[in-house]
């Protein structure tokens, strides 16, 4: 599913390290350091990643051995968000206690390269992932857009068609940027057009540029209601430290034949001009998935500080955070209908989310911790794939409970003095718990093909079936 990568190492010092005491039982980087760097850290430790430097090969690793050995000691490195109180995930980022002993030892000993043959980095076919077996079957490029040097962008999508023809499945999916810098997050939908409307000319948003890729009334002018909401079913999001997703065998997405992609964009202007858009790379499935995984949000019900709150034709209507507000909570709930199979969680928020619970109570039973995330980085986004998938039985409330910090005590905030809205921009707020799903029955098939509103404004992509 997600991108299992390990995130910034901070240089703390170069060189100067001391000779080992005992250099022929000391850890060599061919033998020791390579095989951990090449499972733990090179997806994102390489060119055009999040990382700042490669951690490829002896040369580039050695002037970086006594911050490796003091961010591993001290649990800094790899970043694993999760408290232990739950299961197991697929893609769980904790080295072992042998391996961070390894780290020690080796910038101890001078950090020695060793004796013979390096082992072979991963390979990463056109930049792409290596959590699949082998290249996309396809990658489609999105429009490209003239990014400004500075000056705010409003969220804005476009709408390509799929053109594949006949409804296809995928067991696997990646959107990468083509500068991550300028990408504040970016997602694909899959949709389908409203009756009476075409994808034709029109402005990105409200006085913005000219484009092809808007939904157009026959006239040609813009359609309503096509320029925000986000009409459809999620494939893949792209967020920091996250952006690709696989499925266990038999698992899958499904895509139309009659289906357009929407792609949505927030992006951030970096200091100078460019073009900047994103590529979506797909691994298709050799035959039909037994079960169809859909993206969806924990808010049938959202709750902000003990009261449930209301929603209108956008989304749910959040109070605002008030300036110095360290504990704003939101909480969603969701119930099963049908029986259903959990494969993965991944909370969003922005740089006020402090921490997260997902939780799942299922019928006569006491309530179970899914995920924990006490200390939410905005930077460091994953997909938390359960190593073995959870059967929920119909009447299961999934839970999910969100703390926001708005004072000077979080170090990533901003502006303490910001009254705090919610929206899609990078000083809004968000409260997205996402779970991956796939549902029997009724329920999967109505929740896939309706909409509660406008995902940018809050939570919500898919709304409850109706009795």
């Amino acid at each position: 599913m997600a991108i299992a990568a390990t995130l910034i190492l901070v240089s703390i010092g170069r060189g100067g390290a001391q000779a080992p005491e005992n250099p022929e039982k000391a850890p060599t980087f061919n033998h020791d350091i390579a095989p951990i760097l090449y499972t733990r850290c090179v997806q994102c430790h390489r060119d055009g990643e999040a990382a700042p430097m490669a951690l490829i090969d002896f040369k580039a690793v050695r002037p970086w051995a006594k911050a490796i050995k003091l961010k591993t000691g001290a649990k800094e490195m790899p970043p694993w968000p999760p408290t232990s109180r739950q299961g197991e995930f697929a893609n769980q980022l904790v080295l072992t206690d042998r391996e961070i002993d390894l780290f020690a030892r080796w910038a101890d000993a001078g950090a020695p390269e060793g004796e013979g043959v390096t082992p072979v980095p991963p390979i990463f076919v056109d930049g792409w992932f290596s959590g699949a077996s082998r290249p996309p079957d396809l990658v489609i490029a999105s429009p490209e857009f003239e990014l400004p040097a500075s000056g705010a962008i409003p969220e804005f999508k476009v709408w390509t068609p799929a053109s594949f023809g006949k409804n296809v499945y995928v067991e696997a999916l990646e959107l990468r940027p083509t500068n991550r810098a300028a990408v504040h997050h970016a997602s694909v939908f899959r949709t389908q057009l409203a009756r009476g409307t075409r994808i034709g000319r029109g402005a990105l948003w409200p006085g913005g540029p000219v484009v092809d890729g808007v939904p157009v009334l026959s006239d040609g002018t813009p359609a309503p209601g096509t320029r925000l909401p986000s009409f459809g079913t999620p494939l893949i999001f792209y967020v920091p430290a996250g952006g690709a997703i696989r499925f266990p065998a038999g698992v899958g997405r499904r895509i139309e034949s009659k289906d357009y992609l929407q792609w949505t964009f927030h992006l951030i202007p970096t200091g100078k001009a460019q073009r900047v858009g994103v590529r979506l790379g797909l691994w298709l499935s050799r035959k039909r998935p037994k079960q169809e995984v859909v993206t969806w949000t924990v808010t049938d019900t959202i709750a902000v500080n003990g009261r449930e709150i209301e929603r209108d034709a956008n989304g749910p209507l959040f109070p605002p955070i008030a300036p110095h507000e360290a504990n704003y909570t939101v909480a969603g709930t969701m119930r099963l209908k049908t029986a259903a199979t959990l494969y993965a969680l991944w909370p969003h928020m922005h740089y006020r989310g402090k921490d997260i619970v997902f939780t799942a109570q299922r019928p006569g039973s006491p309530e179970q911790v899914l995920l924990s995330v006490p200390r939410y980085r905005f930077g460091w986004q994953l997909t938390y794939e359960l190593t073995k998938p959870m059967l929920l039985p119909a009447g299961t409330i999934l839970r999910a409970v969100a703390h926001y910090d708005n004072s000077a005590r979080n170090r990533e905030n901003p502006d303490p003095a910001q009254q705090v809205t919610w929206g899609p921009q990078a000083e809004n707020e968000m409260f997205d718990p996402f779970v991956e799903l796939a549902l029997d029955g009724r329920e999967s098939e109505c929740r896939m093909q309706s909409v509660q509103g406008d995902a940018s404004a809050g939570p919500g992509f898919l709304s409850p079936c109706e009795p």
